[in-house]
């Protein structure tokens, strides 16, 4: 079994602009979870002066 503080990564599509990433762990109640990890870094592709920062969100661990 995984540590619930160790996530295993399932499945990642990374592309030029960013990645999406599903993640799984194991609770200390023996329960599978799973979790989404968006990055999206189109903003840092702008001009020099309409430069923005990597988008970062990830969803709350889930049992579905």
């Amino acid at each position: 079994m995984t540590d619930a503080d160790e996530p295993m990564v399932i499945i990642e599509i990374g592309a030029e602009g960013g990645s999406i990433t599903v993640v799984s762990r194991t609770s200390a109640e023996g329960v599978p979870e799973y979790s989404v990890r968006l990055r999206d870094q189109t903003l840092t592709f702008l001009a020099e002066d309409e430069v923005g920062t990597v988008i970062r969100s990830n969803t709350p661990w889930s049992e579905r």
